[in-house]
């Protein structure tokens, strides 16, 4: 009895995988000259850099290197062929909370502990400039189950835009960096084909003066209420993904009823959160931060470890 209470803790054990989930997110944002927007291709956070499964992916870009990163995300430029990059200088210091969205589903600690509010910056929507494009890249050899969409949103004042949308651009990232992949393509398992293009994600409006954290399910069914407001693509039976080598791409559009626009409307701490399968039946999920075991030493060690307690048995 006593081996047999002792086996059953060191099988699990054996079994045993760390369930984190995969995110990649901003929480500065890089801008190409004063007052015009934002283009940045190196995500703050990335929980799938340096990944222990080997080189799955390490190429040096332009504007720096990844090391085995599974994901890669940007905003600006590069995200989409429009490249829509919104407007206006991105250093007021309006946001700049400690979570990604929701604070109670993703703090930013969860994530790294390098994270420093001070002096980071947001997406800036003004002078007529209301549209910023952003995407991520599976450079992986598995499927990227795309579950969440974290931002802040910030209502500058009554004059700011207060009508948001997220919709979908399914001619992906654009293509020339390393750091991102030719095409793109975002999957609804249920239809068993890509979404279309300009697909509408997430739609609020009369947002309310001030901060707003967001976080929005991407593997839901459509029309789906969230939690926090705005109808949204959203639970678990839709399970959209992201096939091996392909990109998706996403707009944020903002606006006004009245057409007219004068005060600042912000995004911050944008993030995507999801996790990798081997397949699209997701029945094997694979983590960037564990290596594979071979069944055969899997074994092994299971049965050393039995046979190690059945040698303490007999000198009892």
């Amino acid at each position: 009895m006593k081996i047999r209470v002792l086996i059953v803790p060191l099988f699990l054990g054996l079994l045993s995988v760390n369930t984190s989930a995969s995110l990649i997110g901003f929480t500065t944002f890089d801008k190409p000259g004063s007052g015009s927007g934002v283009t940045d291709n190196f995500a703050d956070v990335n929980t799938t850099d340096n990944s222990v499964h080997g080189s799955s992916y390490s190429k040096s870009a332009s504007a720096g290197s990844y090391t085995n990163s599974w994901l890669t995300a940007n905003i600006g430029y590069w995200s989409s062929g429009t490249g829509n990059k919104a407007g206006g200088n991105p250093s007021d210091s309006v946001l700049n909370d400690d979570s990604f969205g929701d604070p109670s589903k993703a703090p930013i600690s969860n994530y790294t502990s390098s994270y420093n509010s001070s002096g980071s910056k947001q997406i800036k929507f003004y002078n007529g400039k209301l549209k910023v494009d952003f995407a991520v890249n599976n450079h992986s050899d598995y499927v990227f189950r795309v579950e969440k969409l974290h931002y802040d949103v910030h209502v500058g004042n009554a004059n700011s835009a207060n009508d948001l949308q997220v919709v979908y651009l399914s001619a992906g990232p654009r293509s020339g960096q390393d750091f991102n992949l030719t095409g793109g393509e975002w999957i609804n398992k249920s239809l068993g084909t890509e979404f279309v293009n300009l697909k509408l994600v997430r739609q609020e409006t009369d947002l309310p003066i001030g901060e707003l954290d967001r976080t929005v399910c991407l593997s839901c069914q459509d029309g789906a209420v969230g939690s926090s407001g705005g109808i949204q693509i959203g639970g678990v039976n839709t399970k959209s993904y992201i096939p091996s080598g392909e990109g998706a791409a996403f707009r944020f559009i903002l606006s006004k009823d009245d057409g007219t626009v004068s005060g600042p409307t912000y995004i911050d701490n944008l993030a995507f959160e999801g996790s990798f399968w081997t397949d699209e039946t997701f029945s094997e999920q694979v983590f960037p931060n564990v290596a594979p075991i071979p069944l055969p030493s899997a074994l092994l060690l299971f049965l050393s470890g039995i046979s190690g307690l059945i040698v303490r048995k007999k000198l009892l």
